[in-house]
């Protein structure tokens, strides 16, 4: 069984597919990102930007997960200041929600703070993210981890823990 952990972007999404059974071996986790460069300009363009990004991002973690049963999905949570465009965002979430929900899959809410401090023990003042992203990269094999595959691993480590097995924490 797997996790799969979610930061989702119109842009780049991160993807990361965490076994349940990894033992804090962050190198036994498979990441991707699945970028989207295109701007739409309509909304004709604008939904189906959406529709690709979405099947994208599903079609990846599938194939991250190699028939492997996925226990649930962790989407990190939406911003909540200085986001710009929350709106596509909120969109994108609630799109990939459903897909997931009508496949029977079992989707959770990865509250970001939480997610950072379970690694890091404690939240800086600033430069969280920076600071999160320089010590997931010093694990073995995971230095050449994007920004956004950082942020899935860090909600999958999350819902790890959520679920009762093994994770990372301070």
């Amino acid at each position: 069984m797997v996790v799969i952990g979610l930061d989702l972007s119109l842009t780049s999404s991160g993807i990361c597919c965490l076994p349940l059974d990894w033992d804090c071996t962050p190198s036994r986790c498979k990441v991707a990102a699945v970028p989207y460069k295109r701007t739409p300009h309509s909304d004709t363009e604008r939904a189906e930007r959406l529709a690709t990004v979405v099947r994208r991002i599903i079609a990846t973690a599938m194939e991250l997960a190699d028939g492997k049963g996925i226990h649930a999905w962790g989407i990190e949570s939406l911003p909540t200041h200085n986001a710009h465009a929350v709106v596509p965002l909120a969109e994108l979430h609630g799109c990939v929600r459903l897909l997931l929900h009508d496949r029977g899959q079992t989707v959770v809410t990865v509250p970001q703070a939480s997610a950072r401090k379970l690694l890091l023990g404690a939240l800086p003042r600033k430069d969280v993210k920076e600071i999160v992203r320089r010590v997931v990269t010093h694990f073995e094999g995971c230095g050449a981890w994007g920004p956004d595959s950082v942020d899935a691993f860090v909600a999958a480590n999350w819902l790890a823990s959520e679920s009762g097995a093994t994770c990372l924490a301070a």
